[in-house]
C-alpha cells in the first residue's frame, strides 16, 4: 500500500475506538484528548486541528501519543497529530525552530497533501519559512524552488477565505511579471514559485536606518521607480494588488540597491488581493493596524472597488517610509512632518498619492494607468535635484559668511540649470518657466550681493578718494575711516543675513502655480512679489548707505528690515487664507507642524518689526548725546552679533522647518488649485452638454 493511500482519512462514521484497535495502549490518552472514544474520528480530529488555543495539557498528551504511534499502522492519526503539533509550534514560536521537526516525517507531509487535497507527483521535504495571520508558508528544502501556502485549520470554515484562495491562480496568474508563478491552488492552499530574498519590511527595519544622505536617496529612487514600473505592468493587464505593503515586496538583490543601475528583477510582489485581516476581520488589533496603514481607505471600507489609485496610495505610504522612516515610527502625521522638513519635494509627491479621496490622487499626471510611469520620471528628476540641494545646503550652511552666500548662490544656480535641462526633455513647460524665473531672481540676488561686496571694498580701501568725491557730490562732510567703518560692517552683516534668509528659505519656492485658481490669484501674486523684494532690499539699501553716508546705518538698516516684515506678513496671510481651502478640499492627516510653523513665521515678522524700531531708536543716541552713547562701535558690534545669532538660528537651524512649512502650504495650495480648475472644467463641460441636450430636445 502506498504512503498516499495509507493516510487517506477514514470514513466519517468510523469511531475513534474502532480505529485505534491496533494500538489499544493509547486508548486512555486518546480519551483524555477527545473526552470520549465513542465518537467519529474524522470530526474529532478536525475539531482538534481547528482549536486556536489548545491547553498545555492537551499539547503534552498529543505529543506523547504521537511518539508512540511511530511504527504503527495508524498513519492517518499519526500524520494528523504530527500536523497539530507542527501548527502549535509554528504559531507559538513564529519560526521554524521546533516546527520543522514534525515536517521531517514523511507521514506528516503525506497527511498535509491528503488533508489539503494537494495533487503533486512527489512528496518533497518542506521546511517552515514564515507564519502569517491565516496561513503557514512552507519552502521546499530539496532543491525545488517552490513555496506552499497552507491556510491554517482554524480558518477552514471561512468560506470567503477558501473561495479567495481557490480563485487566486485564475485571477492573478493572467500576468505574472514580477510575481511568483502559481503552480496550483485550492480552497486551502497555494503552490507557487519560491522567491529568494528579503522583504522590504525587513530592509526598512534592519538596513535602511544605517544608510544616510545621497545613498538613501538613491535607494529610494531605485525602489519607488521600480515599483511604479512593476505596478504599471500589472495595471495594464487589469490586475490591482490592493494589499501592497513592505511585507509583500521581496528584494532579491539587496546589495545592489545603492547603485545607480540595479538589476531589472530586484523587486518581486507577492500576496495579491484584499487582505483577510481587513476583509474578514481575522487577526489581532495590532495586526489590523499594521496592515491598514498601507491599504487605501476605499479598500478598507469597501465603499468602492479598488483601482490603480488604491495601489498608488499604498505606494505613497511605502515611499514615505523610505525617505524618512527609521523602522520604529509608523504614525503618518509624524512621518509626513519629517518629510516636509527633510525632503519637501518628495513630500509633495507623497501627498499626491496618499490623499484619502482617490479622486484627488495624482492630479498632476495623466488620469489613467500611465500616471505611475509619469510619477516614476518625476521621482528620478527630484532625486537628482535633492542630491544637489543637500550638497548646496551643506556648503552654505557651514559658511555663514559672504563666501558662504556666494557658494550657496553658485550651487543653487547650478542645480536650477540641471532642473531646466531635465525639464526641457519633458512636457512640463509651466514648471520649466517657473524654474527659469526663480533662477533669474537668484541671479539677481547674487548680482546685488556682489555689488555690496564691491562697494564695501571700494569705500574701505580707497576711502580718501571716495570721501572727497562724496563731499563734492552730496555735500557730506568727510569723517575718518575709523568712524565710517562700523556702518560699513553693519551693512555687510545685514546683507549676509538677508541673502542667507532668502537662499535657505525662499530661493526654490514659487507660489505662481497656485494662481491658476482665481480666489488665490491676488494674494499669491502679492506674496510672490514681496518674497523677491525681500531678497534684494537689504543689498540695495546697504549700497545706498555706503555710498552716501555709512553713519546713517541705523536708519538705513531699519528701512531695509521693513520689506522682510512685510514679506512675512503677506506670506502669513496667504497661509491663513489657503488653510481653509486646503482643509475643505484635501483629505490628509492632521498635523501640529503647520500651526507650529505659522506661529514661528509670524513671530519672525513681529521680531523684525521690533528690530527695525530699535534700530531707529539708535539714531538719536548717535546724533544727540555726547560721550559714550555716541560711540557707534558699541552698537555696531552688538548689531553684528545679533545678526550672527539670527543667521545661526533663523537662517540655519529653523530654516528647514520654515521652508518645509511654506513648501507644504504652497504645494497643497497648488494641488487645490489644480483640483478646483479640474472641477470647474468638468462642470463647464457638463453644463455645455446639458445645454446641447436641451436645444436638441427643443428642435
Amino acid at each position: 500500500m502506498s504512503l498516499q493511500t495509507s493516510v487517506t482519512p477514514p470514513p466519517p462514521e468510523v469511531l475513534i475506538s474502532n480505529y485505534i484497535q491496533p494500538a489499544k495502549s493509547i486508548r486512555q490518552d486518546i480519551r483524555r484528548i477527545f473526552g470520549n472514544v465513542d465518537r467519529p474520528l474524522y470530526s474529532s480530529i478536525e475539531s482538534l486541528l481547528r482549536d486556536p488555543n489548545p491547553s498545555p495539557e492537551t499539547i503534552s498528551i498529543v505529543g506523547s501519543v504521537y511518539r508512540r504511534l511511530e511504527g504503527t499502522s495508524l498513519h492517518w492519526l499519526e500524520g494528523a497529530l504530527g500536523f497539530f503539533l507542527f501548527s502549535h509550534a509554528a504559531d507559538r514560536e513564529q519560526s521554524s525552530n521546533g516546527a520543522d521537526e514534525y515536517l521531517k516525517s514523511a507521514i506528516v507531509r503525506a497527511f498535509v497533501l491528503a488533508e489539503y487535497e494537494i495533487n503533486i507527483p512527489t512528496n518533497p521535504t518542506w521546511i517552515l519559512y514564515c507564519v502569517g495571520t491565516t496561513s503557514y508558508i512552507l519552502r521546499a528544502s530539496n532543491g525545488h524552488a517552490e513555496a506552499l501556502k497552507l491556510i491554517k485549520p482554524t480558518y477552514f470554515d471561512r468560506r470567503d477565505i477558501g473561495s479567495d484562495t481557490a480563485a487566486y491562480k485564475l485571477i492573478f496568474s493572467r500576468y505574472q511579471g514580477a510575481s511568483p508563478s502559481i503552480n496550483g491552488c485550492g480552497s486551502r492552499f497555494i503552490l507557487m514559485e519560491f522567491i529568494e530574498g528579503k522583504t522590504l519590511g525587513w530592509y526598512l527595519t534592519n538596513i535602511l536606518p544605517q544608510i544616510k544622505g545621497a545613498a538613501r536617496l538613491t535607494v529610494t529612487r531605485n525602489i519607488v521607480s521600480k515599483l511604479c514600473s512593476v505596478l504599471h505592468e500589472f495595471h495594464e493587464h487589469g490586475i490591482q494588488h490592493l494589499d501592497l505593503s513592505p511585507e509583500n515586496i521581496i528584494l532579491t538583490k539587496i546589495d545592489d540597491l545603492e547603485t545607480n543601475h540595479p538589476p531589472s528583477d530586484f523587486i518581486r510582489l507577492i500576496d495579491f488581493g484584499p487582505n483577510h485581516i481587513l476583509r474578514q476581520g481575522v487577526g489581532t488589533a495590532t495586526e489590523f493596524e499594521e496592515i491598514r496603514s498601507y491599504v487605501a481607505p476605499e479598500v478598507i471600507s469597501n465603499l468602492r472597488a479598488g483601482t490603480y489609485l488604491s495601489d498608488a496610495y499604498s505606494l505613497g505610504r511605502i515611499f514615505l517610509q523610505l525617505i524618512v522612516g527609521d523602522g520604529t515610527h509608523t504614525d503618518l502625521s509624524h512621518l509626513l512632518d519629517r518629510a516636509w522638513v527633510q525632503q519637501p519635494q518628495f513630500a509633495s509627491l507623497i501627498e499626491e498619492l496618499i490623499d484619502e479621496n482617490p479622486d484627488n490622487r495624482l492630479i498632476g499626471d495623466a488620469r489613467d494607468r500611465s500616471a505611475l510611469i509619469s510619477l516614476s520620471h518625476r521621482v528620478e528628476l527630484e532625486l537628482e535635484l535633492q542630491v544637489d540641494i543637500q550638497v548646496a545646503e551643506r556648503k552654505s550652511g557651514a559658511l555663514g559668511t559672504a563666501f558662504g552666500v556666494l557658494t550657496g548662490i553658485k550651487d543653487i544656480l547650478k542645480e536650477m540649470d540641471k532642473t531646466i535641462e531635465a525639464l526641457n526633455q519633458g512636457q512640463d513647460a509651466d514648471r520649466r518657466n517657473d524654474v527659469k524665473r526663480l533662477k533669474t531672481y537668484c541671479s539677481g540676488t547674487g548680482i546685488v550681493f556682489l555689488a555690496v561686496l564691491a562697494t564695501f571694498g571700494f569705500v574701505t580701501f580707497d576711502y580718501k578718494d571716495w570721501a572727497a568725491a562724496r563731499e563734492f557730490l552730496f555735500g557730506v562732510k568727510a569723517v575718518s575711516r575709523w568712524a565710517y567703518l562700523p556702518g560699513l560692517l553693519v551693512g555687510l552683516s545685514f546683507s549676509v543675513l538677508a541673502s542667507r534668509y532668502y537662499l535657505n528659505i525662499f530661493a526654490r519656492l514659487s507660489t505662481r502655480p497656485c494662481s491658476v485658481y482665481g480666489p488665490f490669484k491676488a494674494q499669491v501674486n502679492r506674496s510672490d512679489l514681496w518674497m523677491r523684494i525681500n531678497a534684494w532690499s537689504f543689498g540695495l539699501f546697504t549700497i545706498g548707505g555706503m555710498l552716501i553716508s555709512a553713519r546713517l546705518w541705523p536708519i538705513i538698516c531699519a528701512l531695509a528690515v521693513l520689506p522682510v516684515g512685510i514679506n512675512n506678513y503677506y506670506a502669513f496671510k496667504l497661509s491663513e487664507a489657503a488653510r481653509k481651502e486646503i482643509d475643505k478640499t484635501l483629505r490628509l492627516p492632521a498635523s501640529n507642524e503647520p500651526e507650529h510653523f505659522l506661529i514661528e513665521f509670524s513671530s519672525w515678522g513681529r521680531g523684525m518689526g521690533l528690530y527695525a524700531f530699535v534700530l531707529i531708536c539708535l539714531w538719536p543716541l548717535l546724533s544727540l548725546f555726547p560721550g559714550l552713547p555716541r560711540d557707534q562701535w558699541i552698537y555696531a558690534v552688538a548689531v553684528i552679533m545679533i545678526n550672527r545669532l539670527m543667521i545661526k538660528r533663523q537662517c540655519t537651524r529653523l530654516a528647514p522647518l520654515v521652508r518645509g512649512g511654506l513648501h507644504r502650504l504652497v504645494q497643497r495650495m497648488s494641488r487645490v488649485a489644480r483640483i478646483r480648475a479640474l472641477q470647474q472644467s468638468r462642470e463647464g463641460k457638463s453644463s455645455s452638454s446639458s445645454e446641447l441636450v436641451a436645444k436638441t430636445q427643443a428642435v
